[in-house]
């Protein structure tokens, strides 16, 4: 399996993002959205820095239990209750630090705010996509 990133020029070049992965493999990994339970507790943290950094956590052990490696991740769509410049500093930091602490690669991805999730304890949740032999 490989994946290939590319930042194509004229766009911009991320740090924390890819604007493009290319992958060839024969198994397709799709995750449900993932949130920020704890694992074994299913404790929920408080605020958006602990959630993303969970949710990402999450992330890699689903992907690791889909049969996936950390470096098979294509694309994330993150979806943030009430998105704004307030609270995106926070998203962003425990996105890193999960990506950081799990070794997921910067992925392609989509972030969006929205009003609401499944409950109401729920500030992120994640879909990721990846793509194995």
């Amino acid at each position: 399996m490989t994946v290939t990133t590319i930042n194509p020029q004229g766009l911009k070049q991320p740090d924390n993002f890819a604007q493009v992965r290319i992958g060839t493999g024969t198994k397709l990994v799709v995750l449900a959205g993932q949130v920020g339970y704890a694992q074994d507790t299913f404790e929920m943290p408080d605020g958006y820095r602990a959630q993303m950094r969970q949710t990402i956590l999450n992330v890699a052990h689903s992907l690791k239990a889909g049969g996936a490696q950390l470096d098979d991740l294509l694309r994330l769509t993150v979806y943030v209750v009430d998105l704004n410049e307030s609270n995106k500093p926070e998203v962003w930091a425990g996105y890193l630090e999960g990506l950081k602490e799990s070794g997921l690669p910067a992925a392609a991805m989509a972030m969006m705010g929205i009003s609401s999730l499944a409950g109401p304890e729920y500030l992120v949740e994640v879909e990721a996509m990846a793509i194995a032999d």
